[in-house]
């Protein structure tokens, strides 16, 4: 086990019960739940964690989402935010500012989960690589995608090609395609609700459903 996760453990969990932290030397028998420091134990010896380096890998790397409970500084850094992404791409809502325009940290978080794109920098929500990166993985990451590229013809067409119900986040102009349209209700039925008014009348598309 890494030393930086031992670091962890010994404060938090409970089968190291009594164990000792190498620098503060107190044991973990109450923090059961350890990484929710500041909510249990809102004291100085909680911020002097969360703003230890070495404490914080640890924590990440066993619930990225524990980026969130730890110092400016530490949601500042590159190899705390890296591990936490990796663990949890989410936690990328976490991170610091700088970290969120970060490439690398940012395709890692979409990476592992593609709904990581609502928390990146808007730039990125208009990168065609990346964006088709996260369509592929979950297609209902069209959400947070740039305004333009909801209106792309192609980028919609990828999305609800493999989830129908994707068309509610399509640019209206598209709602309104016959194409577009028929691929969402081919894929899935019940996404004809999202039509414009003129296709979901349409008995042709209608019949798509059946």
């Amino acid at each position: 086990m890494p030393y930086e996760d031992q670091y962890y453990k010994g404060w938090v969990s409970v089968p190291l019960e009594g164990a000792v932290h190498p620098r503060y030397e107190r044991t973990c028998t109450d923090y059961a739940h350890g990484y929710m420091i500041h909510a249990h134990r809102p004291n100085a010896v909680g911020a002097l964690l969360t703003s230890d380096k070495l404490f914080a890998l640890g924590a990440v790397r066993q619930r990225g989402q524990a980026l969130g409970e730890m110092s400016e500084e530490l949601r500042n850094d590159e190899d705390v935010v890296a591990e936490a992404v990796k663990q949890d791409g989410l936690a990328l809502r976490f991170a610091a500012a700088p970290m969120r325009r970060d490439k690398e940290i940012v395709y890692a978080a979409c990476a592992q989960n593609a709904w990581a794109l609502e928390f990146s920098a808007l730039f990125f929500r208009r990168d065609r690589e990346l964006v088709r990166m996260c369509l592929e993985q979950k297609p209902s990451a069209l959400e947070f995608v740039n305004e333009d590229l909801r209106g792309d013809r192609e980028v919609v067409l990828w999305a609800v090609t493999r989830y129908g119900p994707a068309l509610r986040w399509a640019a209206d102009a598209l709602r309104d395609d016959d194409a577009v349209v028929r691929a969402s209700v081919d894929q899935n039925g019940s996404s004809l609700k999202y039509a414009s008014e003129r296709l979901r009348a349409d008995k042709v598309v209608e019949k798509s459903t059946h």
